[in-house]
Order: C-alpha cells, then sequence, then structure tokens
C-alpha cells in the first residue's frame, strides 16, 4: 500500500442539487491497484466524501474512473476527497451544490382566455430570471416572494384548454403537467334572435362562452327559464315584461356575472302605427356596413332608415323587425335612428353607436420587461379610455388628440400582442388591433438539459431561455449546436457538438446581443478501461466506444455502430477518431441492441443494454481471443529451485505385490483455475524430462522442483503405487509454506514433513442435477475438493464421479469447512455441453456439502436438426435456475481460414438471436463449403448487475456457476 499514488483529475458533473442523488464520475487514479486485487475487494477500504459528508453509494468502474451518487449538502461549493489505503486525493471545490428549482403547487388552476389572472406558484429554488410558461407563452410579470413563492400573470391563449405550466432557471427546471386551463370567459355576445313580444314565451338562443354552469338568467329583473346546450349556447324561454323597448340580458354561474347591454328588445304586438322600441347591435364599426335588426310596430312600410343624416335602405321588414345595413359614420359618435314610411315616422335617440378605432401603433415592437412609450394612432379618441396590450393594462394612457393617444407599455409575453382601446363607461365602445405590439424578450439561457454529454458530441439537448428567434446561435464551449431548431421563443433543440473533457460554458448569441451560464454543459469520457456497460439508464443517450483489442486500450476509429437489426434505421454511424458515437433522441428510452462491425474484425452485439454508457472491444476476425476482453499481458519468469527432504512415511498396511510407498511432491497451484477440470497440471512425463525430483520413494529422500518467483508453498501427498495399474490411494498429506522462490537464489532444506491423514470422507448432494434432454439420462456428475492456502495457492485433493447426484468425496484431511472449495462438473458423457458450480461450506463437513443449483446443459434449438441456418439461433437450457449473463461466440472455418465472426453478450434469460446483416453477408459470400461453430456461455455471478456488466465478467474467477457448449451449426 501507498507505492501507488491516489489522485481525483476530475469530478462529472461538477455541480448538482442540495438533496443529493446526482450521479457523479470520479476520474482519477490508485482507486484499487497497489492496495486490492479488484475493484469489489477495494471497494471495502474506500471512503468518499462531498465537503464533511460521506457517500455510501458508489461504485468502483476500474483503477482510475469510479461512480458515485452525491450525498446531501448545503448550498455553495463543496470539495472531494478519497481516501483509501494509497492515501487521500482531494479536490478543492469540484463540486457545487444549488439549490434545484421545484415548483410543488400553483393556485389558482384556472383563468380566462384573455389572460390577465394572476397566479401564485409555491416550491424552492426560485431566483433571479425565473421564466414562467404557460403552454408556449411565457408570463408578462414574475415576481417573487423570497425564494419558496413566485407570483406569475397569465398570458393570454389563442383557445381554452389545458397547459403545461413549465418554471426555469439557471438552476433547474419544473414542470406541471397541464397545470393550468384557459378557460372561456363566462360572456354573453348576442341572444337569437334579440326580440320578441311583451308576452314573452318565445324560446330564443343565448350565445356566449362559460355557459354550461350558468345559474340564473334574468331578462331586465325578470328570471328566465334555461336550458343549457353547450359551453357556447343557452335555451332560454323569454320571460313577459310589461312595457316595449330594450332591457339588458344578464347570466350568473356562482359568483361571475356577464350582462349584454340592450341585449334584447320587446314590442308590443297589438300596437298599430310606425314606433320603434330598439335595436341590435347597438354598437358598430365606424365604417358602416354592419347588418342591423331594428324592432318596433309598423315596421312594414318603412322606406327609409337614417342614422343621423345618413340614409339606408331597408334590406328586408316585417311589421314588427327591420333588416338595414349601417352607412358609414364618424369615429365614436352617437346617432339618432329615425324611420319614414312616406306619412310618419320613428325615431330612436341615441340609438346607434359608431366605435372608436385604432389604425397603427408606433413603435410597434419592445421589450417584454415593459416601460417603453407607444403612439396610437386612431380616430375617435376621447377622455376616459383604456389601453390593453395583450393581456396588461397600459400605464400612463394620455390623450393627444382626438385621433392620438400616448401610454406606456405594461409587461408582456414575447410575440405578436393585440393592442385594445375601450371607453371605461362603455365596454362595447372598443377596437383592437390585432398583433398591433409585438414583444421582444431579452436574450437569455437559463438552463440546457441535459447538462452532462459524452465527448463524442450528438447529446440531444434543449436549451430553455427567452428572446429566441430565427437566426440565434447556441454555442457550448465555443462550437455551435448542431440540428439547432427553435421551437418557440423560449425553446431551443439541438445536438452538442464534440468536447473536451470537462465543463463547457453555454452561450447565446443574435446580432449583438449575448448571454451566457458559465459552465453550464459538462463533457466526459464514457470510456471504461475495463469494457461493458455504465452510468445511469439510457433516457434519451446511449453514449458507444470501441476500442481495438490489440491496440492497449486505443480507440478504432471508423468502425460502424447500429442499434437494432433493421439495416434502413436512423440509429447507426461510424465512429470518430476517439472510437467513439453517441446516439441521442427522445425516443430512445428502452432497452437497446446494439451491433459493432468494420472490416477484418468481428461483430459485435449487446443484447437489451438499458445504461447510459457502453465500451467494447473489437478484435480482428483471425484473432483466436475473439473480443472476449481487455488486451491482457502474458508475463513469465525463470523457473526457481525448491529442494529438501521428505519426512514421516507411514504405511497403514503392509505392501502387496506391485505395490511401491510413493510421496509426490508438487508445486501448490495459484488457483483451482490452473488445475482441472478448467486448467492443467504438469504430467509426469513432462516433470521428469524437465529434470525434477519430485517422486520419493524413500523416507527422508530429497525432492527438487521448480517454481516460479514469489512466495509458494510446497506439498507431498504419500500414498501406495499400484504399478500395475498405476492407482495411487493416498494416505498423508504434508505442506511447507512461505517458502520464497527466487530464480537468484534457490530455496533449500524446506523440508516436508507427513503429518496430515486423508482419511476423511464428504457426502456430497448434486442440486438440480443436469439431464441429458437428447437421452433423458442423468448427466455425469464430478465433484472436485482443493485445499486453500490463501496467497500460497490451493492443493487439489482429487474427485468423485457417478451418474448419481449423490457421490461421496474421500481421502480428504480432516479439517473445518472454511479450508475447502468443491466444484461440480456435470456434463455429457465427459464432454459437451457441461454445466460447473462452485461451493464453499463452512463448518463440520461430515453431514455433507450441497453444491448447485446447477445450471441447466445448453441445447440448440434452431436451427432444428434436417433444417439449414436461415440467421436465427435459439436455444434453451435445461431445468435449473435461471443464468445471470450469457455469451455466444460465432465462428466460420473455410477450406484456409478460421475465424471469429459475431460474438454476443446478452441477458441470462435471453433464448433467441438473429444475426445481424453484415454477418449474413459474410456467410452468404462463403457458401456452403464452409462450417459455421457456435460456442455458448451462461453464468451466475454474486451481486451481478446487467446494467453494469463489464469483460471481468467474463472471467471464470468472477464466476460461482456456468453452462456451456459448443456445435456445428448447417450452411
Amino acid at each position: 500500500a501507498g507505492a501507488v499514488e491516489l489522485k481525483i483529475k476530475q469530478v462529472v458533473p461538477a455541480r448538482g442539487p442540495v438533496g443529493g442523488g446526482t450521479d457523479v464520475t470520479i476520474e482519477g487514479g490508485g482507486f484499487y491497484q497497489g492496495f486490492a486485487s479488484g475493484s469489489t475487494a477495494a471497494k471495502r477500504d474506500t471512503r468518499i466524501y462531498f465537503g464533511g459528508n460521506e457517500a455510501g453509494d458508489f461504485r468502483i468502474i476500474d483503477d482510475d474512473t469510479l461512480e458515485v451518487t452525491a450525498p446531501p449538502s448545503a448550498a455553495g461549493a463543496a470539495d472531494v476527497t478519497i481516501r483509501n489505503p494509497n492515501g487521500e486525493a482531494v479536490c478543492e471545490g469540484c463540486f457545487t451544490y444549488f439549490v434545484e428549482l421545484q415548483v410543488t403547487g400553483m393556485s389558482p388552476q384556472t383563468g380566462p382566455l384573455e389572460g390577465g389572472v394572476e397566479v401564485e406558484l409555491t416550491g424552492v429554488g426560485f431566483g433571479d430570471e425565473l421564466v414562467v410558461l404557460f403552454g408556449e407563452r411565457a408570463s408578462p410579470r414574475v415576481t417573487l416572494d423570497g425564494d419558496r413563492v413566485a407570483r406569475a400573470v397569465v398570458p393570454a391563449a389563442g383557445q381554452a384548454g389545458s397547459v403545461d405550466v413549465r418554471a426555469f432557471n439557471k438552476n433547474g427546471s419544473a414542470e406541471l403537467r397541464r397545470g393550468f386551463r384557459h378557460e372561456e370567459a363566462l360572456s354573453l355576445l348576442a341572444v337569437d334572435p334579440p326580440y320578441g313580444p311583451l308576452a314573452g314565451g318565445e324560446v330564443v338562443a343565448l350565445r356566449g362562452a362559460g355557459l354550461a354552469g350558468v345559474e340564473e338568467v334574468l331578462f331586465g329583473a325578470a328570471a328566465a327559464v334555461a336550458v343549457p346546450i353547450d359551453e357556447a349556447t343557452l335555451e332560454v324561454t323569454v320571460p313577459a315584461a310589461a312595457t316595449s323597448g330594450p332591457v339588458d340580458v344578464s347570466v350568473r354561474a356562482g359568483s361571475r356575472t356577464a350582462t349584454l347591454p340592450a341585449g334584447f328588445v320587446y314590442f308590443d304586438y297589438e300596437a298599430t302605427g310606425l314606433s320603434v322600441a330598439g335595436l341590435w347591435p347597438t354598437h358598430g364599426r365606424a365604417e358602416g356596413g354592419e347588418r342591423v335588426l331594428v324592432v318596433g310596430t309598423g315596421l312594414d312600410a318603412v322606406s327609409e332608415v337614417r342614422f343621423g343624416a345618413a340614409a339606408s335602405a331597408p334590406a328586408s321588414q316585417g311589421p314588427n323587425v327591420l333588416e338595414v345595413s349601417t352607412p358609414p359614420g364618424a369615429p365614436n359618435t352617437t346617432a339618432e335612428v329615425a324611420l319614414f314610411d312616406g306619412s310618419a315616422e320613428g325615431r330612436l335617440a341615441g340609438g346607434f353607436h359608431y366605435n372608436l378605432r385604432v389604425d397603427s401603433v408606433s413603435p410597434a415592437q419592445g421589450s417584454s420587461r415593459g416601460g417603453e412609450q407607444i403612439t396610437i394612432d386612431g380616430e375617435g379618441f376621447a377622455e376616459g379610455l383604456e389601453v390593453f396590450v395583450g393581456a396588461l393594462p397600459a400605464q400612463q394612457v394620455t390623450l393627444v388628440s382626438p385621433t392620438r393617444l400616448r401610454a406606456t407599455t405594461p409587461p408582456g409575453s414575447g410575440g405578436a400582442s393585440g393592442v385594445r382601446v375601450r371607453e371605461a363607461a362603455d365596454p362595447l365602445n372598443e377596437d383592437v388591433l390585432p398583433d398591433g405590439f409585438t414583444f421582444t424578450d431579452p436574450l437569455m439561457v437559463g438552463r440546457i438539459s441535459p447538462e452532462v454529454g459524452a465527448i463524442a458530441g450528438g447529446t440531444y439537448v434543449t436549451a430553455l431561455g427567452t428572446g429566441f428567434e430565427p437566426g440565434v446561435i447556441v454555442e457550448i464551449g465555443g462550437s455551435p449546436l448542431k440540428d439547432m431548431r427553435v421551437l418557440d421563443g423560449n425553446t431551443i433543440i439541438g445536438r452538442t457538438p464534440p468536447g473536451a473533457v470537462g465543463a463547457a460554458d453555454v452561450v447565446v448569441r443574435m446580432g449583438e446581443e449575448r448571454d451566457e451560464t458559465p459552465g453550464g454543459f459538462t463533457y466526459y469520457d464514457p470510456t471504461l478501461a475495463d469494457g461493458g456497460s455504465s452510468g445511469g439508464p439510457i433516457n434519451g443517450t446511449l453514449n458507444v466506444t470501441v476500442l481495438a483489442s490489440g491496440g492497449y486500450g486505443a480507440g478504432l476509429p471508423g468502425a460502424t455502430v447500429m442499434l437494432g437489426s433493421d439495416p434502413a434505421t436512423p440509429f447507426q454511424g461510424r465512429t470518430d477518431r476517439n472510437g467513439q458515437i453517441t446516439f441521442s433522441d427522445p425516443s430512445l428510452v428502452k432497452a437497446q441492441t446494439v451491433t459493432v462491425f468494420k472490416e477484418d474484425y468481428l461483430t459485435f452485439t449487446v443484447a437489451r443494454q438499458e445504461s447510459r454508457n457502453l465500451t467494447v472491444f473489437l478484435s480482428t476476425t483471425g484473432d483466436a481471443g475473439g473480443g472476449v476482453g481487455p488486451p491482457g499481458f502474458s508475463t513469465g519468469s525463470q523457473a526457481a529451485i525448491i529442494s529438501g527432504r521428505v519426512t514421516g512415511f507411514k504405511l497403514p498396511r503392509p505392501l502387496r505385490s506391485g505395490e511401491t510407498a510413493v510421496a509426490e511432491v508438487w508445486v501448490a497451484p495459484s488457483s483451482v483455475y490452473s488445475t482441472p477440470p478448467t486448467g492443467w497440471m504438469a504430467s509426469p512425463q513432462v516433470r521428469d524430462a524437465r529434470g525434477e525430483r519430485w517422486r520419493i520413494t524413500q523416507d527422508g529422500g530429497t525432492y527438487s522442483v521448480f517454481a516460479s518467483k514469489g512466495l509458494r508453498a510446497v506439498y507431498a501427498v504419500f500414498g501406495i503405487l499400484e504399478h500395475r495399474t498405476q492407482k495411487f490411494t493416498p494416505v498423508l498429506l504434508g505442506v511447507r509454506r512461505g517458502v520464497m522462490a527466487d530464480s537468484a537464489e534457490p530455496a533449500v532444506d524446506k523440508d516436508i514433513v507427513l503429518d496430515v491423514h486423508l482419511d476423511a470422507s464428504v457426502p456430497i448432494t448434486v442440486e438440480s442435477a443436469p439431464m441429458i434432454e437428447q437421452t433423458l439420462r442423468p448427466a455425469l456428475n464430478e465433484t472436485y475438493a482443493w485445499l486453500e492456502l490463501g496467497g500460497e495457492g490451493v492443493i487439489p485433493l482429487g474427485k468423485a464421479t457417478s451418474e448419481e447426484p449423490q457421490l461421496v468425496l474421500s481421502g480428504l484431511p480432516r479439517l473445518d469447512g472454511s479450508n475447502f472449495v468443491f466444484l461440480n462438473r456435470s456434463s455429457r458423457f465427459g464432454g459437451t455441453p457441461e454445466s460447473h458450480c462452485f461451493r464453499k461450506q463452512l463448518g463440520d463437513l461430515s453431514a455433507g456439502v450441497t453444491i448447485g443449483p446447477m445450471l441447466g446443459l445448453l441445447r440448440i434449438v434452431e436451427p432444428g436438426l434436417g433444417r439449414s441456418f436461415s440467421g436465427t439461433i435459439s436455444w434453451r437450457l435445461g431445468q435449473g435456475p435461471p443464468a445471470d449473463l450469457a455469451r455466444l461466440t460465432l465462428s466460420y472455418m473455410s477450406a484456409t481460414n478460421y475465424s471469429t465472426l459475431w460474438q454476443v453478450v446478452l441477458p441470462g434469460a435471453e433464448t433467441s438471436v438473429s444475426l445481424p446483416p453484415n454477418v449474413m453477408e459474410i456467410l452468404e459470400a462463403g457458401g456452403e463449403n464452409g462450417k459455421l461453430f457456435l460456442s455458448f456461455t451462461a453464468v451466475r455471478a454474486p451481486r451481478f448487475d446487467y446494467h453494469h456488466w463489464s469483460y471481468s465478467h467474463f472471467s471464470l474467477t468472477s464466476w460461482t456457476c456456468w453452462t456451456n457448449g459448443s456445435v456445428e451449426l448447417p450452411l
């Protein structure tokens, strides 16, 4: 410990909310080398702190990378500290905590289409530059009451319905899905028809908005019976009236009311002679051309209608109703309406009002913050007028002349808004200039999401801000977004450019305007040195790194990466010079099948990839390694000599004819994997040939064996050798530990005393012992045992064989179970397919050891017997527990070449794969002259998580159980 430097190079991302939970990647070095054999062992001796708070949830990926979930902390910069036996590394102020914007509630949640209602939002993280969007329009005015309460004026909307409410600033964004509903305000627009006799009883339709909830209808002071039809229509039975003339029509829904002044005109059906009771509508445009209904008696003989001095002929008429088109009139004036029939006349003083008119607004554009003076030109302007620009009233309205007003704009929502001028005392006297004024938001970038992306670029991001218009430019780290689109004045989407590892500034520019979020986006390198899968869920982005297996971790440029199996998929491309590519799209939310290929390299597929980062190794098709894992190093050293005497020969019985007492001396193998059934030990012939004295036939005889450099143990097994059969029956065991082997200095006088009796037997039970499906016979079980010596290796203790699930291992020393490792191999007649399972059982072993449950044996389902290969491979495992992880390798042998074509990594529960199109093309080009071989391995590993698999999981040392097999597939 201490020989390796512990260091932190960078922390990504460099900021997160005070509540913790941010997934952080720390890059550096010395995370396990120098004190542990691997990342799992290193975790026990590692502590990580953000400020003074320890992070409990972390995973060491490799010696240079770890992933950690940031713990909660107070707002502000915090040091990131790692401690392990290599020392302590501190990155000062490398992580900044902020109060993340959250919206927890809003009231009220409904309002009129015209906007203008102020809502109160509650939450946390409300700070400067808070923007609140209702649908796609920003609130024209947001005021803060501390950092937990904000008040926002609702902008006008184009149509009724629910919209999302989004709030954002530089510290986050929050959304209330369908949080606000724009409703048609309770209003009355017309009565159809707008007239009727004094007796009442007529059924008329009230037109307007928000009428479905009306509880009361009044004609003047008289109540009417109403039947709601929909939001826009009420059917009403008109009540009787005492006198002719117009009455106001009003409705009430709860506390809301709406009135249509002079909306209905009563006439006396029995009266004779020319008279005018009223008309509708009472207001209209100065340009004339309005359709007006005049109500009274004796109207069928009228030949002329005058509005002031201007005459107009009736368009249609009857005894009580006459239709006429208004002539032009002076804006904001009231005209007497007079009717003539040649012998009589009827007059209605102040009967029709010509409305004021709005012609233009100058300037027609200004800041959404308001406070800018505008000039409104038109006609008919007078004292007592109100001006609305968008949802809010203008301030300081001043009458300059009958044709000009001045006013100060209120805050507004970015974009075009109507300008409405009306008489306060007579709201029907109004005019609206649609889109008469355009509010321009200040250019600001508040938030880019996600805030982290791979250095290859291509991450799909959404930038939220204000003042976004065509021509705006968004840059990350000095380079513009790719495929950028302005969705509205507050939203931009695009893909990140490539970048360097670390924080990058986010800048938005348009003309001379500029805004910046320093360090608003962080680039990271998603490469895993050991390969495999890491990071959180895909959630729209998948980063793939392709490394050359023979290139010592170098990126492989120009490799094709494809998602899914459709050759036409848009999710495909070639890796960059670093061997990386990013796929990013909102639709990427489910598990993906990732295939990587390049000419002269094997094809590699990962099924059901659900994590954000994937690193794969590609080897050339001629590489026997087949892309199994990252590049390795083979080391060798000159042999050291260990020698000494073996003493303690003691026979349990006299020797018989043809028998010899023999002690065999071995150097303890480094692990169980270097002995049968997964490895091998030197044969007597090999040992004799290299000059070892390893078979001792006399008590006190001298041995001399070879060993590799380091701390070793040598052991001797004494027993009886039967010459004819070469059967060796062990009797005693002797072990010499703590031998330091060195080629420069032979280890001499390392005597071995035979003092351990090998007379114990252990019953073995194989749980879920596999069956051979084709023959319905039990598989052959071979159970092995080893004595563990810690760092000095293991001692093989023989095996037992049976087709039954119960076996007995004999010739073991009488020791506690913690000293032993057991392995059962189940196979088809000693070949493949085969299944293995390790077991270590503590305590007394006399009651027996249970090994398993065993994984089932492999059986290929498709292609079936007699069927040619169509590109789909299906299989199943015999009865047993599910596997965690599986690997499938496809190799092709022609008359001149043998190459690995394709490898697949997939969850252990998967049972079928289809070859990628490029592999099928290779097979079709090769014709039927070659041979196709499939090898398959499925494993179980403790605490395995497929979302974070690595190439180390394909090492025997990671498995507790595994099943494998190989077959030739028909072409």
